[in-house]
């Protein structure tokens, strides 16, 4: 979390913030992960090969999460 203080890139602190979503996963605290990962999609600067690694990260983070629902509604 330290690094997203000291950037001063945008595209570095959303990947950064991604990053610690996926650790929150990993820990399976999967709700504090979807809200960053949310948060994230809402940001317009995000370039799209960041925007497609976030929507997979969200996807998967869901389908961990509650495996028993569809979390890819289309």
């Amino acid at each position: 979390k330290k690094a997203i203080d000291l950037t001063t890139s945008k595209e570095h602190k959303i990947i950064f913030k991604s990053n610690v979503a996926s650790s929150y996963r990993e820990l399976g605290d999967y709700n504090i992960s979807i809200k960053i990962l949310d948060s994230l999609l809402k940001d317009t600067i995000i370039n799209s090969k960041a925007r497609a690694r976030i929507i997979e990260n969200l996807a998967y983070t869901k389908w961990v999460a509650r495996k028993k629902e569809n979390v890819l509604l289309v």
